[in-house]
């Protein structure tokens, strides 16, 4: 298996890996960014800030509550407006498809390579990756590698999370 090398590989694609990669691209590095997940964005894009926020100023939209704060006019409520989940959805379908788009085209133009797959070292310098959506196996050196693979929601066990009445980002 041969082995491809770079300056850096970046285990991880949220903010804070994103921001590694660039940094890097910028000081003119060679840059891998390994992701093990299907979208770019890790839990920032995903499942935390970006869908939490364009959730609330939907509803807020929907509801005309910025408006009616703005001028202080309960007329300006969109009483009509018909907030369903099925409209909330479309929107975070789109405000999570554009990121995406943005993230790829960052990582094009910065010259960023990018293997989706699950990543595994196989020394301080070697990373052995299970290529998404194949049976490869990819195995690439770095001279430093980042692991920014992010987090996941935290559930008290005092709260019954029955993603019904109480929901988390997952």
């Amino acid at each position: 298996m041969a082995s491809e090398i770079y300056d850096f590989i970046v285990i991880g694609t949220g903010p804070a890996g994103l921001a590694a990669a660039m940094t890097a691209a910028k000081a003119e590095k060679k840059v891998l960014v390994v992701e093990k997940e299907g979208s770019l964005g890790g839990v920032c894009v995903n499942t935390g800030t970006f869908p939490s926020k364009t959730l609330r100023e939907a509803v807020l939209h929907l509801t005309g509550h910025l408006k009616r704060k703005l001028y202080e006019d309960a007329s300006c409520a969109s009483m009509d407006a018909e907030i369903s989940m099925e409209k909330l959805k479309q929107r975070l379908y789109h405000v999570r498809t554009e990121e995406h788009l943005i993230i790829n085209c960052q990582l094009e133009r910065n010259g960023i390579a990018l293997i989706r797959g699950n990543a595994r070292f196989f020394d301080s310098n070697t990373v052995i990756i299970d290529q998404l959506g194949t049976n490869q196996k990819i195995r690439v050196q770095g001279e430093r590698i980042i692991i920014a693979t992010g987090s996941q929601p935290r559930n008290p066990p005092e709260f019954p999370f029955d993603h019904q009445v109480i929901v988390d980002s997952t």
